[in-house]
């Protein structure tokens, strides 16, 4: 005595006026839990759980996809203003460096010119004091041999 499997092919498709895109995975997901056991309305729920089950984990993953999106967008918003951030300070610091050069230049201008007169005074008196001794006729030392100037 011996079992006989019988091999058939069998082929599901669409016709011309199935609007369906999905009608092959339903049937051929209808087909398969028939032949698993199920009964014809156990068979269209089982289709109608997967179908739902696909769906809740296809809007799970948008989900995640647009929080993952939210999330960059927060990223690029905090890296973009850390950045503004940097510029406006490196600017400050820039006109800051501007501005003591500028001091430091008006400064050194003030100095040598503070210079440059005490330096013109101190000749002019020198040379006045030296006309005064001459012309007073004065040697222009102390009692002890010192100059006086």
């Amino acid at each position: 005595m011996g079992l006989h499997v019988l091999e058939t092919n069998e082929f599901i498709q669409t016709s011309k006026v199935t609007t369906d895109p999905g009608a092959i995975q339903k049937a051929a997901d209808f087909v398969r839990a028939f032949m698993m056991g199920f009964e014809v309305e156990a068979s269209q729920s089982i289709h109608c759980t997967i179908v739902h089950s696909v769906t809740v984990i296809l809007l799970l993953l948008y989900t995640v996809l647009l929080l993952y999106t939210v999330l960059l967008l927060l990223l690029y918003t905090v890296l973009y203003t850390v950045l503004l951030l940097y510029t406006v300070l490196y600017t400050v610091l820039l006109l800051y460096t501007v501005l003591l050069l500028l001091l430091y230049t008006v400064l050194y201008t003030v100095y040598n010119t503070v210079t440059v007169v005490h330096s013109i005074v101190h000749s002019v008196t020198v040379t006045v004091v030296h006309s005064v001794t001459v012309a007073v006729g004065c040697t222009g030392a102390d009692q002890a041999g010192r100059s006086v100037y």
